[in-house]
């Protein structure tokens, strides 16, 4: 079996990155999963090879194009004997924490308290929070010496919303690239 380098980058509330490479996940004991074991994976692009060229890819004219077998979700189903469930699209998480007719109420009130409230967290409407987490939204801030955009324009930058009462609904996958199952697709060990 061949094993593609890979890299998943988590942080959580501006704590230094925990870097798991695909080299931490093969040394991972296959005794550690049940023999009825499943993975779900909800990051994008998880059931597409990694590599640059793929990534930058708008459409595909056909599955195989995505290189599938080389994807995370398959070798981490290979290397561990297990299904994993994955989606080759992008994953659209919008809807899952809150209706997006409360977004611009979310959003302003957000704006308003971070102005004088200081804290990690900061109580927003009845049902959500916001934690601190450097960097999140700051991507869109004065492009090319644009105006900001995106969370940068609407002042939650630096924040990550949360939902007191869980998520409201499951990821589902986004639209682009075009020409993938839209479906979380099973990957079987081979």
């Amino acid at each position: 079996m061949s094993w593609v380098e890979w890299k998943t980058t988590l942080n959580y509330i501006g704590r230094p990155n925990i870097d798991l490479t695909s080299s931490d996940i093969n040394r991972i004991n296959n005794n550690n999963f049940l023999s009825s074991a499943i993975a779900n994976s909800y990051a994008c692009r998880t059931g597409m090879s990694d590599s640059l060229t793929l990534r930058t890819q708008g459409s595909f004219n056909s599955i195989n194009e995505a290189d599938a077998s080389n994807s995370f979700a398959q070798l981490f189903a290979n290397k561990h004997n297990i299904d994993f469930y994955a989606f080759y699209k992008r994953t659209l998480y919008s809807n899952i924490l809150n209706p997006k007719s409360d977004s611009n109420k979310i959003s302003e009130d957000l704006r308003n308290k971070r102005a004088t409230n200081k804290d990690n967290i900061i109580s927003i409407l009845e049902n959500y929070e916001a934690l601190t987490h450097t960097d999140l939204g700051e991507s869109y801030k004065n492009i090319w010496g644009l105006a900001p955009r995106g969370a940068v324009a609407e002042g939650t930058n630096g924040y990550s919303l949360w939902r007191k009462g869980g998520g409201l609904r499951m990821p589902i996958a986004a639209e682009t690239p075009t020409g993938l199952p839209a479906l979380m697709t099973k990957f079987t060990p081979k």
